[in-house]
């Protein structure tokens, strides 16, 4: 359970603390580049089939679209809290001379002296009497430290390296309110649903409603930073009830929407 969240939107950047003690994230995803360290305590990453572990010494830096999932290195109720900053793709070319295309190589490199230092720039940044731009200008430096010393390779795009189910993917973004069933998709696609089933999690990581799932809890992350109310988001996204969806949120990201949307 979160004992301490803050967050803080910024243009093209958003900032945040969080103090998951005693949480374990299951399985998701983020359309930014999500760069973090340790505060306290030792995590147990898992990131697109591997497992990795992640110190205070250590930058993680993970790109659009990898799946993660993680918790307390040490067990349940050791203490794990972090800072994490979700970079959005479009900013790299101007900010730090970076592709927009471009992904991290490593998830998790060994930099203590650039991890402090994203320690102090986002808890600095995240201080209520800095404005918007005194908060970016901390931050920045930091990033292009992080950005400069790290080694990229190609583009890895997760959900067009095999683009034959594509129009499964779209069916369930247009429909997600009240998403088809498992047989029509599969009917369409000339599959059985075990068939389908198989198939799309080759190409998207997932499959198909636990993929649905963290797309309608990354547009409510989006929904709720436009301030829109909490049971407004439950029942356009679909969820059974504000319940349901309190807890899927709270999973993915550590806290509840409320606490989320308030920072």
């Amino acid at each position: 359970m979160a004992k301490a969240f803050c967050r803080r939107p910024l243009r093209g950047m958003e900032v945040a603390y969080l103090d998951c003690t005693g949480h374990v994230f299951p399985k998701h995803a983020h359309d930014e580049f999500v760069i973090g360290a340790n505060w306290i305590g030792r995590e147990n990453i898992w990131l697109d089939g591997k497992s990795l572990q992640a110190a205070t010494d250590d930058i993680t830096q993970y790109n659009p679209g990898q799946l993660q999932a993680g918790g307390a290195a040490s067990g349940q109720d050791a203490r794990w809290a972090f800072v994490s900053v979700y970079v959005d793709p479009a900013i790299l070319p101007g900010c730090f001379d970076v592709s927009a295309h471009a992904v991290f190589d490593a998830a998790v490199c060994t930099q203590p002296g650039l991890a402090r230092s994203l320690r102090t720039a986002a808890a600095h940044s995240l201080r209520r009497d800095l404005s918007d731009s005194e908060a970016a200008e901390s931050l920045l430096p930091v990033l292009s430290k992080i950005f400069t010393s790290a080694s990229f390779g190609l583009q890895r795009a997760h959900t067009s390296a095999r683009p034959a189910l594509n129009p499964v993917a779209d069916r369930l973004m247009a429909e997600l309110n009240a998403p088809p069933s498992l047989s029509d998709l599969a009917a369409e696609q000339g599959l059985s649903p075990v068939q389908l089933v198989r198939a799309f999690t080759r190409q998207f990581g997932l499959p198909p409603f636990a993929w649905l799932m963290i797309e309608r809890l990354k547009l409510a992350r989006r929904l709720l930073a436009t301030g829109q109310a909490v049971a407004t988001i439950s029942a356009n996204l679909g969820f059974a009830d504000q319940a349901h969806f309190t807890r899927r949120f709270k999973a993915m990201y550590g806290v509840p929407p409320a606490a989320w949307r308030r920072g």
